[in-house]
């Protein structure tokens, strides 16, 4: 497969230093046996391999960080804990690994629940939500065998972050603003 860079194609859209506000599950160490298990496979020059501490699965975008203001942000959490509030936890499955035109991603599942959490939290909605998880972006143009990793990993999604992402050299980073647990764990 032809890899693009993601951080090139992404570039007129969000520039370094370009913070956002996204909602995100976070794994907190729930991805380290994939995220192992993945190395070696992801050690190549023209990938950027995702740490495993800011591997994470965007779920909708809010806005630029620098046009919410802070009574906006209470606002945001306040609507996504009352209808995060009748959702229940989401065991996911994460896999297989696959090479897309951008890198190295793992499909979530089931769809269903995710696009629930989607619909539920406030922000952009493009309709354009893709439940999944990077473990390497591209960095170059460069070909790729289309490898399918049969690997698979469960987790538990109980909660979601309203995050400050940051693009940095190659990776995503954050800080997290506030955090919304699902129904069940509140």
């Amino acid at each position: 497969m032809r890899l693009r860079s993601h951080w090139a194609s992404t570039a007129p859209l969000w520039s370094h230093g370009d913070d956002v506000i996204a909602w995100h599950v976070v794994f907190d160490g729930q991805l380290d046996f994939l995220a192992n298990w993945l190395a070696p496979m992801l050690d190549r020059p023209y990938l950027s391999p995702v740490p495993p501490q800011w591997l994470h699965l965007t779920v909708k975008g809010v806005s630029r960080a620098g046009k919410v203001a802070e009574d906006e942000l209470a606002r945001l959490v306040a609507a996504a804990q009352e209808r995060c509030a009748v959702l229940e936890p989401i065991d996911a499955l994460l896999g297989p690994v696959r090479v897309v035109d951008e890198g190295v991603t793992a499909d979530a599942v089931p769809r269903e629940p995710l696009v629930a959490l989607y619909d539920a939290l406030p922000g952009d909605d493009d309709g354009d939500f893709w439940p999944h998880v990077t473990f390497a972006y591209a960095n170059a143009e460069a070909e790729m065998d289309e490898v399918e990793a049969n690997a698979f990993e469960a987790v538990r999604i109980d909660a979601v972050a309203l995050l400050r992402l940051r693009r940095g050299e190659e990776l995503y980073d954050w800080d997290v603003l506030a955090t919304v647990p699902l129904a069940s764990c509140a």
